[in-house]
């Protein structure tokens, strides 16, 4: 691998990371919901979870992750 594109793809790694934690925690919270959910708790988890969501959403789909992919493609 050439020194140019080394710093890209950990830059990308990087970022992929963080979606995957936002995913994994969102997973997490989805599983505590269904097994040990306090009572009236459902709002609060759901909105947690769907900020979670979002922003693993907005992470990905961020023109930025499409410009690296396009950059490490060769």
């Amino acid at each position: 691998m050439t020194q140019a594109i080394e710093p890209k793809l950990q830059e990308l790694k990087e970022r992929l990371g963080e979606i995957y934690d936002l995913q994994r925690a969102s997973a997490v919270l989805g599983w505590d919901q269904a097994t040990h959910m306090p009572p009236g708790g459902a709002e609060a988890r759901g909105r947690q979870i769907a900020t979670l969501d979002r922003l693993a959403h907005e992470k990905f789909t961020h023109p930025i992750i499409g410009r690296m992919l396009v950059d490490l493609r060769s």
